[in-house]
């Protein structure tokens, strides 16, 4: 399992770094050297490096922002495995989510049952459904409150045939008991509500994403933030759409 730096050994190296640092920073000031400016330099130095990790570990990642690494093919092509982005952890506190954003947020307990992986936690979708809303899925491509959904980022050519949602889904988890009632006849064809507070998410890859129609829906206060920017590979640096 990769190395977090957001677990408790991540946050108890980055302490004992900001530890010796401030312990040589308290040393050089006591200390009288022969060579004041080479003394003042590394005082200076040890402070401002002090200062700039305890910044971005007890202030900037917890509560602004937060790196991920795409582990699946579920977001191609927008996304690709190996990209690195930065998250925007802090815009969900000022305003809701909008659709067709690309949000981070901790996976349900059936999503990590299914998946087979339960220790990756994090899951990156596109927010397709608001509370309230009328979705349906056919062919691979979202239909919203009766209305297909203008979706640029999909490369059309992949769609074709595939499961419709809800109708394929009846007799699955969690439709088939948790989300029932949520099952609705409009226009002559099945449509899932979106119940408030939740969100329905899928890959772009929809033929390749274990997502909402699989699993249900993401609680708003499961979201960790909304897909910033890419930052590796350089090449693909820019900001995500």
């Amino acid at each position: 399992m990769a190395f977090q730096w957001d677990s408790v050994w991540g946050y108890l190296i980055v302490s004992g770094v900001l530890l010796v640092l401030l312990q040589l920073r308290l040393a050089l000031q006591r200390e009288k050297w022969e060579d004041e400016r080479l003394r003042n330099f590394l005082m200076e130095a040890s402070e401002s490096l002090l200062i700039a990790l305890a910044l971005v570990f007890f202030l900037i990642r917890p509560f602004v922002v937060h790196a991920f690494l795409i582990p699946s093919q579920s977001m191609e092509p927008s996304l690709l495995v190996g990209d690195r982005l930065l998250v925007n952890k802090f815009v969900y506190k000022l305003r809701n989510p909008h659709r067709q954003e690309i949000v981070v947020f901790k996976a349900p307990d059936l999503a990590l049952q299914k998946s087979g992986k339960p220790d990756q936690t994090d899951y990156i979708k596109r927010l397709i459904g608001l509370p309230g809303d009328l979705v349906r899925v056919e062919g691979g491509k979202a239909f919203i409150n009766g209305k297909p959904l203008d979706e640029p980022y999909l490369q059309l050519s992949w769609f074709s045939g595939g499961r419709t949602f809800p109708d394929d889904y009846l007799y699955e988890m969690p439709w088939r008991d948790t989300y029932r009632n949520l099952i609705e006849r409009h226009w002559g064809k099945l449509w899932v509500r979106v119940p408030e507070g939740q969100y329905f998410v899928m890959g772009d890859n929809r033929f390749n994403s274990l997502d909402s129609r699989d699993w249900g829906f993401v609680p708003h206060q499961s979201l960790v933030g909304k897909s910033l920017i890419r930052f590796w590979p350089l090449p693909r640096v820019g900001f995500i759409h």
